[in-house]
């Protein structure tokens, strides 16, 4: 089974003699450069484990259910800020002297205390 391009074909002339010349490796990662014998066009592969692999297919799913979900036409619900219902709420402002008082940005304050 294969996963990827054919490393012995050069991508730009087709020509079968793809070689490498240079690997190195990093903390995530083995770098490549592989260069052809005919055209001498170069190109890189990185090669990486198992587990960083599946975990970086797991990352572009999230990312693209994300993209999804913000570019859809359906409103997204209200957040209303808890800041009136705080008992750090001191003649309606924050005793903390949070800007974001009663503000949408205020909805997860985590010094919130009913």
């Amino acid at each position: 089974m294969t996963f990827g391009p054919d490393l012995s074909l050069c991508p730009a002339c087709g020509y079968f003699s793809l070689r490498v010349i240079e690997s190195r490796k990093s903390k995530l990662a083995r770098r490549r450069r592989h260069q052809c014998d005919k055209c001498a066009h170069r190109t890189t592969t990185h090669e990486v484990d198992d587990a960083f692999f599946q975990q970086a297919k797991e990352n572009a799913r999230i990312v693209e259910k994300m993209k999804g979900l913000l570019s859809s036409n359906e409103e997204l619900p209200q957040v209303f800020s808890r800041c009136q219902e705080c008992s750090h709420n001191i003649m309606n402002s924050c005793s903390f002297g949070f800007p974001e008082f009663d503000t949408e940005e205020a909805f997860d304050c985590n010094h919130f205390k009913a």
